[in-house]
């Protein structure tokens, strides 16, 4: 996999190579950001748009390091995530066969939620 500039998306994650369906293609490890210390300090930031929230609803939210909070949005992913609250890190795993060269998107939640 590849970072590779967007023409309307900045940064995005591209596969290198044809990858097939149900592939494990990333394990990112996870900074962890406490409630106050996000308000403060990351909300409204640049780190506002590369964030996941932590899903104890402690109002932590997890900055995925590596290729992890690089994956753009599609409504329509071809990767899926899932978080590992007891080893602090993020899966990602392809939910069908992706091409070499194709953008590789992961959902942020529902269209309404989004901020854009």
């Amino acid at each position: 996999m590849r970072i590779l500039s967007t023409s309307n998306r900045g940064r995005g994650v591209f596969a290198g190579e044809p990858i097939e369906k149900d592939t494990l293609v990333e394990i990112s490890p996870v900074l962890l950001f406490n409630k106050d210390e996000y308000a403060n300090f990351g909300k409204h930031t640049a780190l506002d748009e590369y964030t996941f929230i932590w899903p104890d609803r402690s109002g932590r939210m997890g900055l995925a390091l590596g290729l992890g909070s690089i994956f753009n949005h599609n409504r329509i992913p071809n990767v899926t995530f899932s978080i590992n609250t007891k080893n602090l890190t993020i899966e990602f795993k392809t939910t069908r066969f992706i091409n070499k060269d194709e953008e590789m998107f992961i959902s942020y939640g529902s269209e309404s939620k989004l901020w854009w």
